[in-house]
């Protein structure tokens, strides 16, 4: 199999071979070959679009279904043409049609990223040195975040204009809401690379993005979260027999704790004073509050139920994947008090194909946590790492069941350690000491 780094130009520069297979499945192979080098991450780009396609179901769906009745080809069809029209044009069938079609990116989410994952299986690549010096040379690579970041903000002002000067139904209301909330796990995932940027560009889109969903403080706290990952101290790293409704208000307090603690030292270590224009706390907060306000002016109470509720449903999304990524593991504590490198073991990895190409390699995630500043293109499937035997879309729907997640998980947990226990020749490679 012969993998091909696509520049910025369009132009196929190089062919790699691998020794290995790229995917394990067929399907999964042509799809890398049908979107080599930076065009994998392009349906990363569906959420925001299908998000707005969402607004428009609920808005306008039974409309949609009537001018899909008069196309000849379905009147060609016999009684299907009637049949939607009657269901467009009758209720409770054309409201129930609103409310479905609110709930479209939902659907993409944990319904058709999780068959699509099943279908092509995983990503098995590895960048060789060529690839990875090319690819983390080209631009585009950031293109797509900041592609993303538009996109999405974009989406959310349609939204709110939409669902706030058209008459829609309430639970279709809710639905796109919710719709642009599940959007914003990507939003997160793409602020999170952004976060980790070199460039004040890269901090500028991660900050707007973060505004946009009332968690800008999420900028510093994830860094703290990088230091304490998988210790007892850290709000975002779940552990063993922690339900995800117990860890959800945990890991948002300790993020709000953490991103303000960490303000307050930056501020004393430069002897500048709470009350100035340097303190960050302070946009933290008018941001929002602004954003907030801005949507109230212009759009009334619809405008700032949408934009608190999506902002809602995002961080609920943000904070389920977190419960999964580090769930039970653990570092070990030194007889100096210091807690062991972070290694490959303690983070839960995967690379389920459709949704490392959406979600930006954020299943590598046990790479991301020893190599914080390496790119989402050039991260790397680590073996030694714990494996889920799923997706992370399907590892969060079993986590809103805690019965059912903890005899999937802690099984898997169990057996993970104990592999960990048996002796081995080589130890996996480990990041710098943190901490």
């Amino acid at each position: 199999m012969l993998i091909y780094c696509v520049t910025s130009s369009g132009r196929q520069t190089q062919e790699w071979p691998f020794p290995e297979r790229t995917a394990d499945t067929r399907l999964g192979e042509l799809f890398l070959r049908l979107l080599p080098g930076w065009a994998y991450y392009l349906p990363a780009l569906l959420y925001p679009v299908t998000a707005g396609l969402a607004g428009l179901g609920a808005a306008y769906a039974p409309a949609l279904l009537q001018h899909l009745a008069a196309i000849p080809a379905i009147q060609a069809l016999g009684p299907l043409g009637p049949l939607l029209v009657r269901l467009s044009s009758q209720q409770p069938w054309a409201s129930l049609l609103c409310v479905l079609g609110s709930l479209l990116t939902a659907q993409l989410a944990f319904l058709a990223t999780p068959l699509l994952d099943f279908v092509l299986g995983r990503d098995l690549r590895n960048p060789s040195e060529e690839e990875a010096l090319l690819c983390a040379q080209d631009a585009i690579y950031r293109g797509i975040l900041y592609a993303y970041t538009a996109l999405h903000l974009g989406m959310l002002l349609a939204l709110a204009h939409l669902l706030s000067t058209t008459a829609v139904v309430p639970l279709a209301f809710l639905g796109a809401t919710a719709s642009a909330g599940v959007a914003g796990g990507i939003l997160f995932t793409t602020a999170h690379e952004l976060v980790h940027g070199p460039s004040w560009v890269d901090r500028a889109a991660a900050n707007a993005l973060l505004v946009a969903v009332g968690y800008p403080h999420w900028s510093e706290s994830h860094l703290a979260h990088h230091v304490k990952v998988a210790t007892p101290e850290d709000p975002a790293s779940a552990r063993r027999g922690e339900s995800l409704y117990s860890f959800i208000p945990r890991s948002i307090w300790g993020n709000l704790v953490d991103g303000y603690a960490a303000e307050a030292r930056r501020l004393r270590k430069r002897g500048q004073p709470l009350l100035s224009s340097q303190n960050r706390m302070l946009w933290w907060v008018g941001g929002p509050l602004a954003l907030a306000g801005a949507a109230f002016v212009a759009y009334g109470w619809k405008g700032l139920a949408f934009a608190v509720g999506q902002a809602v449903v995002s961080i609920v999304m943000l904070e389920t994947v977190n419960y999964v990524e580090h769930y039970g593991l653990r570092r070990k504590k030194g007889a100096d008090g210091r807690y062991e490198r972070v290694g490959p073991q303690h983070s839960w990895s995967t690379s389920f194909m459709f949704t490392s190409a959406v979600a930006f390699r954020l299943q590598r995630h046990a790479d991301h946590h020893m190599f914080g500043t390496r790119p989402y293109q050039l991260l790397r499937d680590l073996p030694e790492a714990p494996q889920l035997p799923f997706s992370y879309p399907v590892a969060m729907m079993l986590a809103t069941v805690p019965p059912l997640f903890f005899s999937v998980m802690d099984p898997l947990l169990d057996a993970y350690t104990a592999s960990r226990e048996q002796p081995c020749a080589e130890q996996p490679e480990t990041a710098p000491r943190l901490g």
